[in-house]
């Protein structure tokens, strides 16, 4: 599916392939998950256990290593959502996947913009249309091995990106 990009102020716009393999967002958002942690907890919201960190803390993005990373891109940018297993038995089955990314508030994204999955379900690839800032709702499902019994737990939370400037 070609897409419309803008390339910044009044430069024309440019297809980008969003299906296209090896696509590369400028702003990358790597989501580390604890998941014998997580899975064990009976809630739906989090408190620990996962750990955010980006490519923009020369921009200015802060909180990384913590649940609400306040992500700093620029206007055009690809912004890509990566999740990772972190187990103790190391390739034990964990499994984490994203089921969701949803506005809370503000509209960085824009309607054609909209982070969508991308390869598969431990990556989503959005782009940021507008100037300005917008809390979003990260929806996992998380999958522990059976140890005593495979356990699968859906958690979200709310981190924060806003364009340079905003």
């Amino acid at each position: 599916m070609k897409e419309q990009v803008q390339t910044g102020g009044d430069a024309a716009l440019e297809p980008i392939d969003l299906t296209e393999p090896g696509l590369k967002p400028h702003t990358t958002i790597a989501i580390a998950v604890d998941t014998a942690y997580v899975a064990s907890k009976k809630r739906h919201s989090l408190e620990g256990g996962v750990y955010m960190l980006d490519n923009r803390a020369n921009s200015g993005s802060t909180n990384e290593g913590q649940l609400e990373l306040r992500t700093v891109c620029d206007v055009g940018d690809l912004v890509g959502f990566w999740v990772y297993p972190v187990d103790q038995l190391a390739a034990a089955g964990d499994s984490v996947v994203i089921t969701g990314i949803e506005v809370r508030q503000g509209d960085v994204f824009g309607s054609s913009g909209y982070p969508r999955p991308y390869g598969g379900d431990n990556c989503w690839i959005g782009r940021v249309e507008k100037a300005g800032e917008q809390a979003y709702t990260l929806a996992l499902e998380v999958t522990s091995p059976p140890f005593p019994e495979k356990r699968t737990v859906n958690v979200s939370w709310d981190p924060f990106i806003r364009t340079a400037g905003a």
